[in-house]
């Protein structure tokens, strides 16, 4: 009975109800956190889990609006609306960074684990995707590593304050792996299913740790 239940539940995990609900408690819980406090930070945070929300309804596929609008593009257009989450999260840590200095500890490292990521890719033999994807993936990729860079840099200034949101950015990264794995490797239940593990996470502690 009580594998059949965990059964049951990893299913639920890849439903698009599931991940829907998913993302309207995530998008409540920023709100929630910025009444609370509704400073420029919780702001910030707030419009990028709004624009995250967008991004998932594209990503999950969801049969309403964004397969009948994009029509088979709305990865894409996912991709975009969380590249500008993205940002704005970026400009979130930079809000709490009493040094406003563009290149920090953050950046250094971020930088250089970008850097061991990319030569990393050129070892893996990749499904044929088209260079407009590739083009994306790589914009996107660079937009999460500055977020990374920012949180890092924000934690180092404050002396380990807001180390869970970093957390949560390294979990969104980890996500992200897994998603990029989905689409130009090999797609599974497994790796779908780690997805939506990290990525939660990822926005909890994001939301939770400014």
């Amino acid at each position: 009975m009580k594998g059949s239940k965990k059964s049951n539940f990893t299913d639920v995990m890849l439903t698009v109800d599931f991940k829907f609900t998913v993302s309207i408690f995530l998008m409540m819980l920023a709100f929630v956190e910025y009444t609370k406090t509704p400073d420029l930070a919780h702001s910030l945070c707030l419009w990028g889990m709004g624009f995250s929300c967008l991004g998932d309804l594209c990503l999950m596929d969801y049969a309403m609006v964004p397969r009948r609008v994009f029509k088979g593009k709305q990865f894409y257009v996912g991709a975009g609306f969380f590249a500008i989450a993205h940002i704005i999260y970026r400009q979130m840590f930079r809000s709490l960074t009493p040094d406003k200095t563009i290149w920090g500890i953050g950046e250094w490292i971020s930088t250089a684990i970008l850097l061991v990521f990319c030569v990393l890719l050129l070892f893996v033999r990749f499904n044929r995707k088209s260079p407009f994807f590739m083009g994306l993936a790589g914009f996107y990729t660079s937009t999460i590593f500055m977020t990374l860079a920012a949180a890092i840099t924000s934690v180092v200034a404050l002396e380990g304050r807001h180390i869970w949101a970093m957390i949560g950015v390294i979990s969104f990264v980890v996500s992200d792996f897994f998603l990029l794995i989905r689409e130009v490797k090999k797609d599974t239940p497994t790796v779908r299913k780690l997805i939506w593990v990290f990525y939660p996470i990822a926005q909890i502690l994001i939301i939770m740790g400014i």
